[in-house]
């Protein structure tokens, strides 16, 4: 993780691990319950039961990449108000 250690960060990393787990096995359920109807029926069940993951893992990026972009943020301004007292 891009975050420095804390316990937001373990937080957010058990909480990504967590969701890419609901995919994986959202997609396998999919998989196995249907396989019997058809492949195409199976594999678009699949997906479906996936999404729940797949969207968690993209909104706990989201809150990763926003505490990054803060962090980044802070640090930029405190070198430009470095740069504004030399002058």
């Amino acid at each position: 993780m891009r975050l420095p250690p804390s316990k937001l960060a373990w937080l957010l990393s058990f909480l990504v691990g967590l969701f890419w787990a609901m995919a994986l096995i959202g997609f396998l359920k999919g998989v196995f319950f249907n396989w019997s109807i058809g492949v195409f029926y199976a594999l678009m069940s699949a997906f479906f039961w996936a999404m729940p993951g797949i969207i968690g893992v993209i909104i706990i990026e989201f809150i990763i990449n926003s505490f990054e972009q803060t962090e980044l943020l802070k640090e930029q301004n405190t070198l430009l108000r470095k740069l504004l007292e030399r002058e």
